[in-house]
């Protein structure tokens, strides 16, 4: 008799796969924290998900404040080596915990390596000034540590951003997103490109998380990985405006991948995932070549930056990225400001 059971829905597969790397966090022993590089084969090898819809269900762990995704190996371009991100779930008990068994293995590790015994505190430091641990143990419980200690304070000072009922509503919102286009569970088309693997070509399924070559922007040799497809029909791309200079502004360029995301995904779905992984200079790429125009969005990206400007301190990364942040805040500013005035006209 044929095995009449139900596929899992994506919502079950996520919980699935949330329940998995807490199984993994509470470990004492070996490695407490998933990583990007090996997630799909040792922790959730047997679910019979592909890398790309895995990377997909993550995506929305993080988005949704279930889990907190974090660099725990830089990557290094000139290498073409990709960083390593770890996963952590985003539960204060939890976040205590690993953070502290992550110290002990920094002392254990540092003593092993040079003889003598120090706090960790201190070989933080100590690592932190040398700069040249990434790719090691050292290194790795370093970064860990150091992002856990930031999502510790966070947890506490944005507590309402960490509710149960906060990360169901917003896991719903992303679900019904995606299940207007594919059912993630029931394709095999890729959403979201590995951030171990490299992203699909051009002509395959479009890829959420891609290049800056990937919409069509010249890469580092000049060349340009676009692909030329007729852009969705204007109902479904522009909405009306009363004035024509308005309308010209909002007037977006829906050529190539870019335009094939936007049709599937929606404008603001696709930036939440780049800010999350700090694509600044992808989002200004994107409005300054018109890929984003409409006031609406150009509107969320200005107010986004204007509440990233106050997590900084809760956040060290964004520090490192204040003059984009910056950048974007005026570029999206001076492109409201020509949309107010062509209105007024």
């Amino acid at each position: 008799m044929a095995d009449s059971k139900e596929p899992k829905s994506s919502k079950k597969i996520i919980m699935e796969i949330l329940e998995r790397i807490r199984s993994r966090n509470q470990e004492v022993d070996g490695d407490a924290i998933p990583s990007s590089d090996d997630i799909n084969k040792r922790l959730l090898g047997d679910m019979g998900i592909s890398k790309d819809d895995t990377n997909k269900y993550l995506n929305m762990l993080v988005e949704s404040h279930y889990i907190f995704s974090f660099k725990i190996v830089e990557g290094n371009e000139n290498l073409k080596e990709k960083p390593i991100f770890g996963y952590v779930v985003a539960e204060h008990a939890m976040v205590i915990k690993i953070k502290e068994n992550l110290k002990r293995s920094i002392e254990i590790i540092y003593e092993g390596q040079n003889y003598k015994r120090k706090p960790a505190g201190e070989v933080i430091k100590e690592v932190l000034s040398q700069g040249r641990h990434n790719n090691t143990p050292l290194g790795k419980a370093v970064n860990a540590s150091i992002m856990l200690q930031q999502y510790e304070n966070l947890l506490v000072e944005s507590a309402e951003d960490y509710t149960e009922a906060w990360k169901i509503g917003q896991l719903n919102d992303l679900l019904n997103i995606h299940e207007e286009g594919a059912s993630p569970a029931a394709t095999d088309a890729p959403s979201d490109s590995s951030q171990t693997e490299a992203a699909p070509e051009p002509d395959s399924a479009v890829s959420v998380d891609v290049d800056l070559g990937d919409y069509g922007f010249p890469g580092e040799d000049g060349s340009s990985q676009s692909v030329s497809v007729s852009p969705p029909p204007a109902e479904a791309s522009q909405r009306a405006v009363d004035l024509p200079g308005a309308a010209e502004l909002q007037d977006m360029d829906l050529t190539g991948s870019w335009g094939q995301a936007v049709q599937k995904f929606g404008v603001e779905f696709l930036l939440r995932i780049h800010f999350r992984k700090y694509e600044f200079d992808t989002v200004i790429n994107l409005v300054k070549t018109k890929r984003i125009a409409k006031e609406k969005d150009i509107r969320y990206i200005r107010d986004t930056m204007r509440k990233l400007d106050d997590r900084m301190r809760s956040d060290p990364l964004l520090i490192k990225h204040k003059a984009k942040i910056d950048s974007l805040k005026r570029l999206t500013q001076v492109r409201l400001n020509e949309i107010f005035m062509a209105n007024k006209k």
